[in-house]
């Protein structure tokens, strides 16, 4: 899923290039005819406050979206609830929902072809926990894995998530990165 209902302007914008990226997927990777086109559902995100501070927080990101041309709505509960009559909007003082841009998409077709393509070009998995990365003139010149195998590196992007501070204070670098519990619910309505 990808989303552009951030509060700050460089998540929005990587959200912006995400969504270039899958709507040009084929293109992107060498416009390779065996590649498939990958859909984004346009389904959206919601969010509600149910405080006034939490309205204030909708009120302030969506002036800081629109500037960077994120189509974001603000809903009273009354037109949240005409929009959507389904909803129980008895808390809710305001919603905030995009449907332009945000949604859902096939990451596992994108992450095959990525694997797949590298593969080609001769790309070389491996896989381990690095222990050490050596520098020379401020620039990484390779790493250490915990069996002890040495990797002489010409990059090094650090892809390791939540584990991508730990990766960073191995050369000095501090990185604001704090593991959060995330919770997705899925529910099934009778009609």
């Amino acid at each position: 899923c990808i989303r552009q209902q951030f509060s700050n302007n460089t998540n929005i914008k990587i959200s912006q290039f995400g969504v270039k990226y899958i709507n040009n997927f084929r293109l992107n990777m060498e416009n390779d005819n065996r590649i498939p086109d990958i859909k984004l559902d346009h389904l959206g995100y919601l969010y509600l406050a149910n405080s006034d501070s939490t309205e204030k927080i909708l009120r302030k990101n969506q002036e800081t979206q629109n500037a960077l041309g994120v189509k974001t709505q603000l809903l009273t509960a009354r037109e949240l609830v005409k929009a959507y009559p389904f909803f129980s909007v008895n808390d809710i003082q305001l919603a905030s929902i995009n449907n332009e841009n945000e949604g859902y998409f096939d990451s596992q077709t994108i992450l095959y072809w990525w694997n797949k393509k590298s593969r080609e070009k001769g790309l070389e998995y491996v896989k381990g926990t690095v222990t050490n990365i050596k520098k020379i003139d401020n620039r990484v010149t390779s790493i250490t894995l915990s069996d002890n195998t040495k990797i002489s590196v010409g990059h090094l992007v650090n892809t390791a998530g939540i584990r991508g501070k730990e990766i960073a204070n191995m050369i000095g670098i501090k990185l604001p990165i704090v593991p959060r519990k995330r919770y997705s619910l899925i529910f099934k309505t009778q009609e």
